[in-house]
């Protein structure tokens, strides 16, 4: 009788700690996304993106090049929060 409760709470913890964990996993990812979010929503406010060249100076990229880089990243959120 004592084994069946010791595996019956085995069991039992065995449960609980895959919750935690699920639970510690979507949590993780409901904070990813809502970072993502939060980018996604900064990156429509700017005008125009750059890089950085071998002196440090911005060089702008074109407004064709700014529309991929959205559209790149508008993808990566819908893929990473559904």
């Amino acid at each position: 009788m004592n084994e069946f409760l010791d595996s019956q709470q085995d069991e039992r913890q065995s449960r609980q700690a895959a919750k935690a964990e699920a639970d510690q996993q979507a949590a993780k990812e409901a904070e990813l996304c809502r970072k993502l979010q939060a980018r996604l929503k900064h990156m429509a406010s700017v005008s125009t993106f750059y890089n950085l060249n071998e002196q440090g100076e911005r060089v702008y990229v074109s407004e064709e090049e700014n529309d991929r880089i959205r559209e790149r990243f508008r993808t990566k959120v819908q893929e990473t929060c559904g």
